[in-house]
């Protein structure tokens, strides 16, 4: 992708559909870190082994409420073209650290925007028992948001963080193609709703 088509994808995210906070973060990238700008706009974040996983901050390829939301969007979509005639759950958990649990209320808030039920645990709990509530609740899958552990990283931990993706088997769908989706990006602008 070239450095124009970079930075045009960057500004797109100056529009009134993005936060303030995106929108000064994205403008300092675009106006002092020419080489941040391009890590955080060259591609889309991808989906594999099991989920979404990267560094925190703006851009189409940083985990952020806007992915996240994009993707909820696209998984949403997936469960209402299998199960047409059923009222779908899902159950979400998250971890401790890196925005889990601010990150897991915008996942719940998608779903619940596309009339899916959501359970979302009041408290950080792990991917064994997010296993159990899947199957205990009988939901169509459940959702974990949690940071990846160190030694699959050599920048600080605070900047990453991943979401995964639990089919109602025990098993984690690994690629986007397992849900039949052929391109997760659902829209260029999704809206969050304000959960403040």
């Amino acid at each position: 992708m070239s450095y124009y088509d970079i930075k045009s994808r960057a500004e797109n995210w100056l529009k009134p559909v993005f936060d303030e906070q995106t929108q000064r973060e994205v403008k300092e990238l675009l106006d002092n870190k020419p080489e941040e700008l391009k890590e955080s706009f060259y591609k889309d974040l991808e989906f594999g082994t099991g989920g979404m996983r990267g560094i925190m901050g703006p851009g189409t390829n940083r985990i952020n409420k806007y992915t996240l939301g994009k993707n909820t969007q696209g998984l949403s979509n997936y469960l209402k073209r299998q199960f047409p005639n059923e009222d779908i759950k899902v159950v979400i958990a998250y971890d401790c650290r890196n925005n889990s649990k601010e990150l897991a209320h915008i996942v719940a808030e998608v779903f619940s925007a596309n009339g899916i039920q959501v359970y979302l645990f009041s408290e950080l709990r792990p991917t064994p028992e997010l296993s159990f509530a899947v199957k205990y609740l009988n939901c169509h899958c459940g959702i974990v948001l949690r940071s990846r552990l160190l030694h699959f990283i050599t920048e600080s931990t605070n900047r990453f963080n991943i979401c995964r993706l639990l089919r109602d088997r025990f098993d984690f769908f690994t690629e986007m193609t397992d849900m039949n989706i052929d391109d997760s990006r659902v829209t260029d602008e999704i809206v969050i709703p304000n959960s403040g």
